[in-house]
């Protein structure tokens, strides 16, 4: 009984990990390039903590988090052979390209143009959270991806509500 208590005890600490960035918010961005990150994105950090960047490597976003960013998307090409060119490639693009970025005391930080340019944004930014960390984009493509989002789960919807299910929540922590 112990162990499924501590095994239960696990699952709630990594979900409450995963959900450290939620939510969305949408910012202006002054001439110099400075934004305001949200409150609940600041806290969730931590206290005088940086912010990590990184240009997406397959959207035009900015993915953003603490200092466990770096080590996030490592392990996203970690299951690659060792010795693979790709690999390489994206771990040196990962490693080389993310950026810390600090803090002033309104709670803004400075996007660098190049990061800007990566994400098309221009006069308005949007944070959304996803999980471990959270994404800085163009308000139009954020939107566009919710609505992606809204139509897979229209599609999925019988599936979705299945695995909600009281019995099928109970079965999974067994």
């Amino acid at each position: 009984m112990q162990a499924v208590a501590t095994e239960r005890g696990g699952e709630a600490a990594s979900a409450r990990s995963a959900a450290r960035f939620v939510g969305r918010a949408e910012c202006k961005v002054d001439a110099k390039g400075r934004v305001s990150v949200p409150a609940d994105f600041r806290r969730a950090l931590g206290e005088g903590e940086p912010l990590y960047a990184f240009a997406s490597l397959t959207d035009p976003v900015i993915e953003c988090g603490g200092a466990d960013l770096v080590g996030l998307l490592l392990s996203v090409v970690s299951n690659l052979d060792v010795y693979d060119e790709d690999r390489w490639a994206m771990e040196e693009a990962i490693t080389e390209e993310t950026q810390r970025l600090a803090f002033d005391d309104n709670g803004r930080i400075v996007l660098p143009p190049s990061l800007r340019e990566h994400a098309v944004i221009e006069g308005q930014a949007s944070f959304a959270g996803r999980g471990q960390r959270f994404v800085l984009a163009a308000p139009s493509f954020l939107a566009d991806r919710r609505s992606l989002a809204r139509a897979a789960a229209a599609r999925h919807r019988d599936t979705l509500k299945a695995r909600t299910l009281p019995s099928v929540v109970e079965g999974r922590r067994g």
